[in-house]
């Protein structure tokens, strides 16, 4: 569907491009570079190297040498069809880490072995090699596939390597649905479709830019979510609270939330199972019903904005909230304890496990009326009801 609408698009945007050919033709030089130099400060390997390999693969592509000696450009497109659809299946399946990193540089070295290999087999490998890298080697598919593949412009090697590619990023898709590997499953599509191209060179021009774009979008959400969202639990924010703070009307009600005795929890536990708390407690929160917005204010302090809804009515949800917290059998990790939550939850099932804690949080809850009426006051109306909810005795909400 993803190849379908990119030939189309082509198609149809052809006759225009061609009056500004110098601009179309820049245009994916400039977007890789400023995503990569983006990536670089974000710290995001995964789109630097995607966009680096798109670069040089386009650069390649647009080259003279490739473009007037066909024997070139033919062992070109069979081996870049052959090492670098794996390659950006790999980036699916990597955590995002520095550009400058160790992790970084090994991915690295595995991209130069890629291009030095490629560099071999369009330069320098004989007819022999060449011929094997081109041969049939399924025969029988099911379904008419086979007559299909026989009328495919590129090598069978090609499209195994593809078909297992797109599979791989598929997959991690499913478990994981972000903007990198949206990016990544558009990339080996436009790549399949420009080489598959009888004329791949024009092509190239107008398709790279579709994941030359995304990728550039993909930094922009990044660098909104480090700046939007907490990076520990996951919710928006104190600077993403401010922001929602302004575009609120006239009714609305404001609840603070605060993890009880959490400076001895950590002092007893450690930081590690501090960190625990904090997700766990943030992860119920953010399935609150009745429409509540929730925001780490800092620290162990949560936020809830109900919008268009008073005191009266968010107390039922929040009071819902604190029985939940208070009743969920946390358990500390320990060692041998696995980090899967599917897996988890199975343990906690079992008796051999006895080392469960039990964590509690306060609220203070406030709404905008005549005497409060700035969404400032009305946050230090319900942080004064937290307050008094702790000298209540904690593990229970207090309405101004």
């Amino acid at each position: 569907m993803v190849m379908g609408l990119c030939i189309g698009f082509a198609g149809q945007i052809t006759p225009v491009l061609e009056q500004y050919r110098l601009i179309v033709i820049s245009a994916p030089y400039l977007i890789f570079f400023f995503t990569a130099l983006l990536c670089t400060y974000f710290n995001r390997h995964r789109l630097f190297y995607s966009a680096l390999i798109l670069l040089v693969v386009y650069s390649l592509l647009s080259g003279s040498v490739i473009k007037i000696d066909h024997s070139i450009y033919g062992k070109f497109i069979l081996a870049v069809g052959i090492f670098l659809p794996p390659t950006f299946a790999l980036l699916a399946w990597l955590k995002d880490s520095s550009v400058f990193s160790v992790q970084s540089f090994r991915f690295l070295s595995l991209l130069a072995s890629f291009y030095g290999l490629i560099t071999w087999l369009t330069l320098w490998a004989g007819p022999g090699v060449i011929g094997w890298l081109r041969t049939s080697y399924i025969t029988a598919l099911p379904f008419g596939l086979a007559g299909v593949a026989s009328k495919q412009a590129l090598p069978q090697l090609t499209l195994i390597a593809f078909a297992l590619s797109l599979g791989l990023i598929t997959l991690r898709l499913v478990m994981r649905r972000t903007w990198v590997n949206h990016c990544l499953f558009v990339i080996v599509c436009t790549l399949f479709v420009v080489l598959s191209a009888k004329h791949p060179v024009v092509l190239s021009a107008q398709l790279f830019f579709i994941p030359g774009v995304m990728l550039f979008a993909a930094i922009l959400n990044d660098s909104h979510t480090m700046a939007y969202r907490d990076e520990l639990t996951g919710i928006p924010g104190r600077r993403a609270l401010n922001e929602y703070l302004k575009r609120l009307g006239n009714r609305y009600s404001l609840a603070m939330v605060d993890i009880d005795f959490f400076k001895k929890f950590n002092d007893t536990y450690g930081h590690d199972v501090g960190d625990q708390a904090l997700k766990m407690v943030a992860a119920r929160m953010a399935r609150i019903s009745g429409g509540g917005r929730v925001f780490r204010y800092g620290g162990e302090e949560f936020v809830i904005v109900f919008k268009r809804k008073g005191s009266s009515r968010s107390k039922v949800y929040l009071e819902d909230l604190r029985e939940q917290i208070a009743n969920y059998p946390m358990v500390i990790r320990s060692k041998s304890r696995p980090k899967k939550a599917v897996t988890g939850k199975k343990f906690r099932q079992v008796k051999i496990i006895k080392k469960r804690v039990k964590v509690t949080v306060s609220i203070g809850l406030a709404e905008r009326n005549e005497q409060i009426r700035l969404p400032g006051q009305v946050l230090k109306a319900a942080d004064k009801a937290l307050y008094k909810a702790k000298k209540a005795g904690r593990n229970c909400l207090y309405a101004a």
